[in-house]
């Protein structure tokens, strides 16, 4: 294993500190709009990327000072007051390493791995014909970024990631054929955005499991709810004797998974996702499940109903 040198943004604080919701655009020297650039409030370890239209929305205190990067362009620093849009213009062009893109080392570590291969942007493994399901959470690499046990931010706009189901690591890569893994003494948690620009955030959580990060679900000054997915290989184990069948005819990763409940800051404990379950977890605010399950009435409960609960239980 050797260090990889890896240039990072690299800022600290020692909170996050939310305020009201900012939104804009970022467009090219043309007028175009330039799809996941990276927008940051600066000196604080949080972000978004926009969308395939150019446009943003965050939530930061304000004004704010948004910092926006994105590959092939120069870094812009605009101000936010809040009331009206941010518009932001990206000249094209290399960002010179600055006071806040700091060369860093042991945050990652090689992974050399001979079952991971990649084929332009999607990962296979060596000889299989067919595979239902994938060990990795994205088809392909996404953007994303990690926060390490300081509270700052590491991100750079030449990596892509993905997460390893069955590991339970952040992957990254700068050109889609070296692929390497984070150490998780020094990332304690990364989000990663899919092709619509929608949020995975992950943190590493020793109460849930020892080995993998976990993701987080709803995030509140109250509850916290996390998923933990455990995938295992399961190899094609058709057979025939001409007259019966049995097995499958293919290879597949299946998932498990598992929920998680942490209230007031205690430790995580297993959430059924049942009704009976979620009247005893959260029978403190009796009311409020009750009303949220009045509302929901009908409704499977399945993730989706359980990440809405959370956003209602904290609020």
């Amino acid at each position: 294993m050797k260090a990889v040198l890896l240039f990072i943004s690299f800022i600290f604080s020692a909170s996050v500190s939310f305020g009201q919701n900012i939104s804009g655009t970022v467009k090219n020297s043309q007028n175009k709009p330039v799809p996941f650039a990276f927008v940051r409030a600066a000196a604080k370890p949080y972000g978004t990327y926009t969308n395939a239209d150019g446009a943003f929305s965050m939530d930061a205190a304000v004004p704010a000072k948004l910092v926006v990067s994105a590959l092939n362009f120069l870094e812009a620093v605009v101000t936010a007051d809040g009331k009206n849009e941010v518009a932001v213009t990206l000249n094209s062009g290399q960002s010179k390493t600055s006071s806040t893109k700091l060369a860093a080392t042991n945050f990652f570590q090689s992974n050399t791995s001979n079952n991971i291969n990649t084929s332009g942007s999607l990962y296979l493994r060596s000889g299989q014909q067919e595979v239902h399901g994938s060990r990795y959470l994205f088809n392909n690499w996404v953007h994303g970024y990690a926060i390490s046990p300081a509270d700052s931010l590491i991100q750079s706009d030449d990596y892509l990631f993905n997460y390893d189901k069955i590991s339970g690591d952040l992957l990254f890569t700068s050109d889609q054929v070296k692929v390497f893994s984070a150490l998780k003494g020094e990332v304690k948690g990364f989000v990663l955005f899919d092709e619509n620009v929608q949020p995975y955030r992950f943190e590493f959580v020793p109460a849930v499991n020892q080995g993998k990060y976990v993701q987080v679900l709803s995030n509140g000054p109250k509850y916290k709810i996390y998923k933990l997915t455990n995938t295992k290989y399961e190899a094609n184990n058709y057979t025939t004797n001409g007259i019966t069948t049995s097995g499958h005819n293919y290879d597949e990763y299946i998932d498990a998974d598992t929920y998680f409940l942490a209230k007031d800051g205690g430790a995580p404990q297993k959430l059924e996702l049942k009704s009976k379950a979620l009247k005893t977890a959260f029978a403190a605010d009796a009311d409020k499940l009750k009303k949220f399950m009045a509302d929901n009435d009908g409704g499977e409960i399945d993730e989706n109903y359980i990440k809405a609960l959370g956003e209602a239980m904290n609020r």
